[in-house]
């Protein structure tokens, strides 16, 4: 009997062929690198950046009490300023032997080099910020006081404020804010002297000062003041310029607050013109007439016109004006009665066509 050998299946060439896996692409390392500083630089400036700025700043210490104030009110004060000095002086002396070269002159930062000193202009927005300000934010008792501000502690703010007042009163921002730290404590609490004291010394440095929000705020509270509007009124026309007056004219709704427009125009016309640009004596005289009558600004808006519109004319005139929703004057109130027009006519009806005219032209171009 034969014995058959059994001989193994041939399995089909596909299968027994290996596949080839091909590893996976690794990025360069230079592009990780790249993409980790890029995101640690835009955390570190745009997300920390006043943080560590702030931080930065408060690295001083010095035997004036009054700049160490700050310090001084925490309790322990007597720890910390000691180990601060220790600190500091430390510090101080190993960054001064990195900066300084071996003949002893001093050895300029490329980062000083490359970044120019920020400007320090009057800021007409903000009420307490003053990061932006490099000469204010490297003293701790202002940014203590912003904080405080901040956090509704007007009393500690002020007397923060009080404790380097000599040292920062030439400069717009710290009367900015030492206004409205003064101006935020409670009103049993106000020293209303000092208050005038320092609106009258913000006019004069910045005549345009009531551009500011909150330092407008303050000026037409004290104007509509029965106690107050007399002394408030003499203190402008001591110390703020025609066009300071201007800009507190017309940032004033004409269609309210008469009586308080009334005063301003007073005290404008009271003092000299002679630096009022012509636009802002324009824009005085658009605003006299109050809300009583609006042909007579149609006539004065067709005279601008005649002689060409100026871009601040048409910024700080024209397009306020265009968004008011006054309350009526003769001419409109013949607009209703002749039924030439809207059942709602105001004030600015008679100038509503005149107005989208030139706001129709401006976007187009």
């Amino acid at each position: 009997m034969s014995k058959k050998t059994s001989h193994p299946a041939t399995k089909p060439a596909s299968a027994t062929a290996t596949s080839v896996q091909t590893p996976p692409r690794r990025l360069p390392a230079w592009v990780v690198y790249a993409a980790g500083f890029a995101a640690l630089f835009a955390f570190c400036t745009f997300t920390y950046g006043e943080v560590f700025s702030q931080i930065a700043n408060q690295n001083y210490v010095t035997t004036d009490s009054e700049a160490m104030y700050y310090v001084r009110r925490l309790p322990l004060a007597w720890i910390y300023w000691p180990c601060r000095f220790l600190l500091l002086v430390f510090l101080t002396s190993a960054q001064n032997a990195a900066s300084t070269s071996p003949d002893g002159t001093p050895r300029p930062s490329p980062i000083a080099r490359l970044i120019p000193s920020r400007p320090q202009p009057f800021n007409y927005q903000e009420q307490y910020k003053i990061a932006h300000d490099t000469e204010l934010s490297k003293d701790q008792n202002i940014l203590s006081a912003a904080e405080n501000l901040f956090a509704g502690n007007a009393q500690d703010a002020v007397a923060s404020l009080q404790s380097v007042k000599q040292k920062y009163l030439s400069h717009p921002n710290f009367l900015r804010l030492y206004l409205v730290a003064l101006y935020d404590v409670p009103k049993k609490s106000r020293d209303y002297d000092e208050i005038l004291d320092i609106i009258g010394q913000l006019m004069a440095a910045v005549p345009d000062a009531p551009r500011n929000p909150y330092v407008r705020d303050i000026i037409f509270d004290f104007v509509n003041s029965s106690d107050h509007h007399e002394k408030t009124l003499d203190t402008l026309q001591k110390h703020a310029s025609a066009t300071g007056m201007a800009w507190l004219v017309i940032l004033s709704p004409y269609d309210r607050y008469e009586l308080r427009l009334k005063r301003l125009i007073s005290v404008f016309d009271a003092l000299p013109h002679d630096d009022v640009p012509d636009w802002l004596n324009i824009g005085v005289d658009i605003w006299r007439p109050g809300k009583a009558e609006c042909e007579q600004r149609l006539d004065i808006f067709q005279k601008v016109e005649q002689n060409g519109i100026s871009d601040e004319f048409y910024e700080h005139i024209i397009l306020p004006m265009s968004r008011v929703k006054s309350k009526e004057c003769k001419t409109a109130r013949r607009i209703k009665r002749m039924n030439l027009g809207s059942v709602d006519a105001d004030c600015n009806d008679c100038l509503r066509e005149w107005f989208k005219t030139h706001i129709d032209a401006r976007d187009s171009e």
